[in-house]
């Protein structure tokens, strides 16, 4: 009896160690927890250093990606700006030339004297005759 008792507990032992070969755990006595064997925590540790290095390149491509983002926004900011400039000067124009437009076809309504209506091509006739007689003018002397 006591030979079949030493042989359950040598196959026992055994099957035990089997066991844990396979899983690749060693029970630790103290902690009562399972750890993991020499050879299962470096081969974790080289993934874990591969999966490290590469986690460390992608967050390099993020910080390149962000710095890209705030540059475009800058420009985008800038553009915005010129933008606006652009639209105050087209408004800005747009006024002028609906004046001039006014003026062209109402004649200056805007003055306190009552004048008569003056054809603005006439006016500009007017104009063009003063001109060419300050050039004559010079042009004899």
């Amino acid at each position: 009896e006591e030979e079949e008792e030493e042989y359950v507990d040598e196959w026992m032992e055994d099957n035990e160690k089997e066991e844990e070969k396979e899983i690749e755990f060693v029970t630790t006595k103290q902690l009562k927890r399972k750890r993991l064997s020499k050879d299962k925590i470096i081969e974790e540790a080289t993934t874990i250093s591969a999966l490290s290095t590469e986690l460390g390149l992608l967050i390099e491509e993020i910080e390149e990606k962000n710095k890209e983002i705030k540059n475009l926004e800058k420009s985008y900011e800038e553009r915005g700006c010129y933008l606006i400039e652009a639209k105050k000067s087209e408004e800005n124009i747009r006024k002028e030339l609906n004046s001039v437009k006014e003026i062209l076809l109402f004649g200056n309504q805007n003055n306190e004297k009552e004048e008569e209506y003056k054809d603005p091509l006439e006016e500009l006739d007017n104009l063009e005759n003063n001109n060419n007689y300050i050039f004559n003018e010079v042009n004899l002397k």
